[in-house]
């Protein structure tokens, strides 16, 4: 059995971000609005300097965690638009495409949960997944949530609208 480790992100990961991460089939799922080619190594690295100083923050805005499995950096895992005055969140993850199908974000997602619950003492966590992606959706599933509703063209993807679907976990 793999073991796997949830830890703060490292300067020294960007190497694993830019091998893993940077790849269209991943940014596509997780609607960030860049293709491959335009995501920079300074571009991660802006974001990997923000998260490690969101760790020394009380009240950040954003929490991000490598997803490690037998010492090998596989994903990363976060909480966004972090409310702590109504203490919900957005839960985001993506795991590295050679490791696609391990049950991997479905381990990572249990564990991180247990983690943020009690660390910012949250009631409620969503997660927004396109309505095409079925196995983040049972990712969600299997950690509890529920399907809420579609959100119609919810996002935008080139020149083309698509539906997302929006679940809910609740404490």
């Amino acid at each position: 059995m793999a073991k796997l480790i949830l830890r703060k992100f490292r300067v020294i990961d960007i190497g694993n971000i830019m091998k893993l991460f940077v790849n269209n089939r991943i940014l596509n799922d997780i609607n960030l609005p860049k293709k491959a080619k335009e995501i920079t190594k300074s571009y991660e690295m802006k974001w990997l300097k923000n998260t490690i100083k969101n760790y020394k923050l009380r009240k950040p805005e954003e929490y991000n965690l490598a997803i490690i499995i037998d010492g090998d950096f596989i994903g990363g895992i976060g909480l966004h638009k972090i409310n702590h005055n109504h203490n919900n969140a957005e839960v985001g993850y993506w795991i590295g495409e050679p490791y696609w199908g391990k049950n991997y974000a479905t381990l990572a997602l249990r564990k991180f949960l247990k983690e943020i619950f009690r660390k910012f003492k949250l009631v409620r966590v969503v997660g927004y997944v396109n309505d095409y992606n079925r196995g983040s959706q049972r990712v969600l599933e299997k950690n509890g949530f529920k399907f809420e509703c579609i959100r119609k063209k919810a996002v935008k993807k080139g020149n083309k609208y698509i539906n997302d679907k929006q679940y809910s976990l609740i404490r």
